[in-house]
């Protein structure tokens, strides 16, 4: 765990302490309570810092090698194991349950029980039942959990699971949705996404493990989600047939005759800060789901790829590794240069061009494009 904290309001501190039960006989073990603090220095230290694991009973240190040799092992770690009985015996534990109270304000803590867990094997048992019919019906059509590759760059350099879900344990699923819910509702899972999957952190000052209950009206429900969508649709202009139209094309070879555009706009990507397209991929295999057979929701560049387009990607991947050795320096200057040239030949002589610049300078070593 990054931090113990639950919450950080100046009159409403709340944090979990581990305490260290060493029963006799047996393996040590961390039981974790629930209390109020008068002092941030009765908190402690969170588990993992820089990749690096520390053991709250002995104190030993994994590398970074190895705890993510143990999380690519787990694919990730975030299924729980349970016994023919329904305990829990091993693999990711709740470790808070945050609750709301009708008519009162302000959140509550507790531990987890075990009708806590039950529902979460629950929902394990009603995903296995779900790929079982889909095998059934002969696998037709997407399978209902993500099982596209992680591309190669992401699986070799940061050491994430080779496949998006492990399918037979995978506890996030969306079932196939009726066609006239198609245009609103993917909108509202792509918020649910970024809320509710088990690398989230649905309070900023608390750096855990969060899943958000969809069925809640706190952050990250499917209410909160909706509304989103609501205050967009409300806001978005009329239709008039005078406005413009949008058109994916590629940023080196616009689809539009010379001096046609009165204003050139872009937010060019910068370098190896952010690979745009390995993020999207995680929010693009659960939009494929749910925007069935949508035109926007391919590589049209590259037919055969299943995830968001990379390949014509302009940017520069930190490290080289199998298969990416083309990102480089030199490959990001020379096609941003191109980029930049075809914004010129479209733009007017009297129109305006904006380009972002960076929110950082260039690292050591890097060069920045001539004004």
């Amino acid at each position: 765990m990054r931090s113990f904290w639950l919450a950080r309001k100046p009159k409403r501190k709340r944090a979990l302490r581990p305490r260290i039960e060493r029963p006799e006989g047996s393996p040590p073990h961390v039981a974790l309570e629930v209390f109020e603090l008068q002092a941030e220095s009765e908190v402690r230290a969170g588990t993992v810092t820089r990749a690096r694991a520390t053991c709250p009973c002995c104190e030993s240190v994994l590398p970074p090698a190895r705890v993510r040799a143990q999380l690519a092992e787990r694919q990730g770690g975030a299924d729980a194991v349970f016994d023919e009985a329904g305990r829990r015996v091993g693999g990711a534990c709740l470790t808070a349950v945050v609750t709301l109270k009708p008519g009162e304000t302000g959140r509550r803590y507790r531990l987890p029980t075990a009708a806590d867990h039950a529902a979460v094997r629950r929902a394990q048992g009603r995903l296995v039942e779900i790929l079982d019919a889909w095998e059934r019906g002969g696998r037709r059509g997407l399978c209902p959990v993500p099982d596209e590759p992680v591309d190669e760059w992401s699986h070799t350099v940061n050491r994430l699971p080779n496949r998006w879900c492990k399918t037979r344990k995978h506890g996030n699923c969306s079932e196939p949705l009726r066609k006239s819910t198609q245009s609103c509702v993917p909108l509202e899972c792509f918020g649910r996404e970024n809320r509710g999957n088990l690398c989230s952190t649905s309070y900023p000052d608390c750096l855990g493990l969060w899943g958000v209950n969809p069925f809640s009206n706190a952050t990250g429900s499917y209410d909160g989600a909706l509304d989103w969508v609501t205050e967009f649709i409300k806001s978005w202009p009329n239709p008039d047939p005078n406005s413009g139209r949008i058109q994916s094309a590629d940023a080196t070879k616009y689809p539009l005759p010379d001096e046609a555009a009165g204003i050139w706009f872009t937010d060019p990507p910068y370098y190896d800060a952010i690979d745009y397209s390995h993020c999207s991929d995680f929010f693009f295999v659960w939009l494929k789901r749910t925007f069935l057979s949508h035109p926007l929701l391919h590589d049209p560049y590259d037919p055969n790829n299943v995830l968001t387009p990379e390949s014509r990607e302009i940017v520069v991947y930190s490290t080289t590794t199998m298969g990416h050795g083309t990102r480089t320096p030199e490959f990001y200057e020379h096609a941003m240069a191109k980029a930049f040239a075809e914004g010129r030949r479209v733009l007017r002589a009297d129109g305006v061009g904006v380009a972002s610049s960076p929110t950082r300078p260039p690292r050591a070593g890097r060069r920045c494009l001539p004004a």
